[in-house]
This record gives structure tokens, sequence and C-alpha cells, in this order.
């Protein structure tokens, strides 16, 4: 078999890894890399080196050999610098940026991702068409990791643009479900679930299963963020399936934590607690700070429910002091109303007061109506136990107004009809196709 053909052969089966995330592609993978580096020349701008050496380094990352994958990558980057090699500098560039992201390493993989990029200004009359929408795809992945989710949705557009003209079917469908992270994060459900629900139909086509666990993953954060649990449950369950196979850890704990607030807000606390309990792990171990807090505000507020004052306590000191650490955080809002919820048991009212209103300040500021409404509630039954029954029931009328004005505005029914409509588009394609089909066959 020629080189060129092994890099073909090569080519298939790190697709097929990336697919499936199964080591026997990668194995069968390195053996005939192997097989063809002793015949492989030097580094003279020959682009069959170039190729080899970025297959090698992907190789070692699906077998999760990242120091290995990162000195390949380093080396050929230092080579194409120094021969001039644009080509070898862009995609060198893009793959370590890629391994920066897998590491956990953002601002890293932007440095990389942006150079890449200034290579491909330079080189604009070169059709490096599938390099280009590569780069974007990077990019948006590192400033959806950066929390710029603008940034993240412009360069997930131009790399779905490119791809679709190009037709490059596995780069537009992770554009796509990018594009619908982007949105999510934006607060944009309605506009995000489109292109969530194409991302998954065309992950099950090709049997892209990481990329499926993910769609499932947004789509159930999407019912979750629209008050529909049993559809949230329903796809963050399916991904969780898979998630520890395909998910990066940061997904990992995104899932748990999302998992356990569809259970507790579904009234099934022990699976929540289970959840939250898992997601702590997990953070911990890997230095999520941001999640850590949302777990802990949420096993704080469990304690809270149950009437454990002591843990209730314990968990909010905790969130108080990674708040302190890195600032406001989704969870801090759980946190003080949890504060003033528990210090309203104890019958300490001033501070439950104070509490409770920096946690609806707070909610405000984080655009988390469910928490603001009840911060309402909690203020309504802290004045009715002091028996100021004037303000509790001028806060009893702010929650029932806000929860009505709160569930009417919100985009569950809208999220739940481009699903229907989805559905029904997908299944008259299906029949279309059944038909064109039948139609060719009599034909022939």
């Amino acid at each position: 078999m020629s080189i060129h053909q092994t890099i073909q052969w090569v080519e298939v089966l790190l697709a097929k890894g990336r697919f499936s995330k199964s080591d026997v592609f990668s194995n069968l993978a390195f053996q005939k890399l192997e097989s063809i580096l002793p015949a492989l020349p030097n580094f003279d701008h020959s682009l069959a080196f170039i190729k080899v050496r970025l297959l090698l380094a992907e190789t070692y990352t699906q077998l999760n050999n990242s120091a290995e994958s990162d000195k390949i990558l380093q080396d050929l980057l230092t080579q194409s610098e120094a021969a001039g090699h644009q080509f070898g500098q862009i995609q060198s560039l893009n793959k370590l940026a890629e391994l920066k992201l897998l590491e956990s390493s953002p601002e890293e993989a932007l440095d990389y991702a942006i150079r890449s990029r200034q290579h491909l200004l330079q080189e604009s009359n070169i059709p490096l068409f599938n390099v280009r929408a590569e780069n974007q795809l990077i990019l948006s992945k590192t400033y959806l990791r950066l929390s710029d989710s603008k940034a993240g949705y412009e360069h997930a557009k131009s790399a779905l643009k490119i791809s679709m003209d190009k037709g490059h079917r596995e780069i537009a469908m992770s554009a796509r479900l990018l594009l619908g992270i982007a949105l999510v994060d934006q607060g944009s459900y309605s506009k995000a679930m489109p292109y969530l629900l194409e991302a998954r139909e065309e992950s099950n086509w090709l049997n892209y299963r990481s990329l499926n666990a993910r769609s499932n993953l947004y789509i159930g954060i999407v019912y979750n963020q629209v008050f529909h649990y049993p559809r949230a449950l329903g796809s963050l369950l399916n991904a969780k399936d898979d998630s520890f196979y395909f998910f990066l850890p940061i997904d990992q704990v995104l899932l748990l934590n999302y998992l356990g607030k569809s259970f507790f807000l579904s009234g099934q606390e022990p699976e929540a607690e289970s959840c939250f309990e898992q997601a702590v792990t997990l953070a911990k171990q890997h230095s999520f700070q941001s999640a850590l807090a949302f777990s802990y505000a949420y096993l704080g507020r469990l304690n809270t429910r149950k009437k454990d004052t002591k843990n209730a306590l314990i968990y909010a000191k905790r969130v108080n002091n990674i708040l302190k650490k890195i600032g406001e955080a989704d969870g801090g809002q759980i946190n003080l109303l949890n504060l003033g919820d528990v210090h309203c048991q104890l019958e300490k009212y001033s501070e439950a007061i104070k509490l409770v209103s920096r946690g609806i300040a707070a909610a405000k500021r984080m655009k988390d109506g469910l928490s603001e409404i009840r911060g309402y509630q909690i203020m309504a039954e802290i004045f009715r136990k002091k028996k100021d029954y004037k303000s509790a029931v001028m806060y009893q009328m702010i929650y029932t107004k806000f929860y009505e004005d709160f569930y009417q505005r919100n985009e569950r029914q809208a999220v739940l009809e481009i699903e229907h409509q989805f559905t029904i588009d997908q299944l008259n394609k299906t029949i279309k196709d059944l038909k064109s089909n039948q139609h060719s066959g009599s034909s022939i």
C-alpha cells in the first residue's frame, strides 16, 4: 500500500474514532502510520510528511496521550516556521488549539487559533476551505469556553457558511451545535432549538454519537430553562448514557448539574442529591469553581427544604468561599435565598430580609426569573411569621403577579412548537424519500 493510500485509510479510521470513541480504530490507525514512518521523506515542504505528522498527533490524542500529541505538533510547528511553510503552520496551530481545549486551557487555545487565523488571512488566495472552516469552529468553541457567546456565535456562523458552500457535512453539523450552544448561553431558547434539533438529527443519521450526546445535553438544558422538566429529564438522561465516554469533564459536570436541577424541580430529591454529589466530585477534581458553586448551592437548597439548617449553612459557607475567589456566578443568587430561608427558619427575621433582598437583586442580575419568584415567596413567608401581614400580603401579591407574568412570557410554548414542527417536517421528508425510492425502483 502506498503512502497516499495509507493516509486515506488512516483518515477514515480516525473519523470512525471521532464518531464512536472506540480505541480499536485509533490503534489500527497507529499501526498503519508506524508502517509508513520509515519511508517518509524528511521535512522539505513535503505535504505527505505534514499530513502523517498531523494524523499521528490526532491518533495520540484519541489514545489519551496528549503529551506526545503536543510534542509532535510543536515539532511540526517549529519545522514549518523554519521552512516558511504556511499550510504546516496553519494546521499545527489549529491542532494545538484543539488540544489545549481538551486540556481545559482555553486561553492557550485562543492564542493558537488566532495565530492560525492570521496565517489564513495571509493565504486568502489559497482555497483551504475545510481548514478555514475548522479554524472558525475552533475559535467558536474557544470563545464559548471563555463565556463570550457573541464571538462564539459569529465564528460558528462563519464555519456553517463555509461548510454549507463546500459540502463539509461534519463541520456543518458541529457548527449548528455551536450556534445552538451560543444562543442557549444568550438565553435565546427558541432561536437555539432549531440548530440543536438539526445537529441531533444529522448526528443520528451519521451515527456521530459524541455530537448526538452533546445535542441532547443542550436540548435538555433548553427544556430545563423553559420549565418543561419531563422533556428536560428525557434529553438529559439520554445524554447521560454516553456522557462519560463522549464528554469533556466540563460537559460531564454541566450535565450532572442540570440533571440534578431537573430532578430537584420535579420533586425527585434523592436523584437530585446523587447528581449534585457526583458533580461536586468531578468539579473538585478538575477545579471547575463556578460549577462547584452551583452544585453546593443546590445541595444547600436540598438541605434547606429538609429543614437541616446545620448542613444548609455548611454548604452556604462553601459557596461564599468560592464566590470570594471568582466573583459572581450562577448559584450565588440561589445561595443568598437559601440563607434567607434558613434565617427565617431560625427566626432571625432582620438578617433573613437582608439576605433575601440581596438574593432577589442577584437573581435579577443573573436573569434568573425562577429564583426571583422564589425570593418574593420567601419574603411573604418571613413577614407572615413576623405577623407583619400587610407586608406579607404585598409580597404574596408581587409573587402571584410575577409568577403569572413570568410563565406567560417565557419561551416554553414556542420551544415545544418548534420541536413538534421539526418532527413533522422530518416525517414528511422521510415519506417523500420513500416515495421517491419506490418510484425509482419501479422505473428500473
